[in-house]
């Protein structure tokens, strides 16, 4: 099933429809961690700030040295400004 999903946007829509909510009213920006090798959140996210008219601002934040003792890969932090509200679209 989740290969039949992939590439539908499903992953937007649920973004967007979190951030239509009235507790997110006041929310300015996405945030979240990518692996540099995390080929399907890049995308994800890419697309999701190309729907918002953004882009993404990143900087590694949980680095492998010195967070993951060589055990995990860098998690950059992945920022997306929201500047504007974008009606839920399929």
């Amino acid at each position: 099933m989740a290969e039949a999903a992939r590439g539908r946007g499903l992953g937007k829509m649920m973004l967007q429809s979190i951030l239509q909510r009235s507790q997110c009213d006041a929310v300015t920006r996405l945030q979240t961690t990518i692996t540099a090798d995390n080929e399907a959140s890049w995308a994800l996210f890419r697309r999701f700030a190309k729907f918002q008219d953004s882009q993404l601002e990143i900087q590694p934040y949980y680095t492998q040295a010195l967070h993951f003792q060589q055990r995990h890969k860098t998690e950059n932090l992945v920022t997306i400004p929201l500047s504007k509200r974008l009606a839920i679209a399929a």
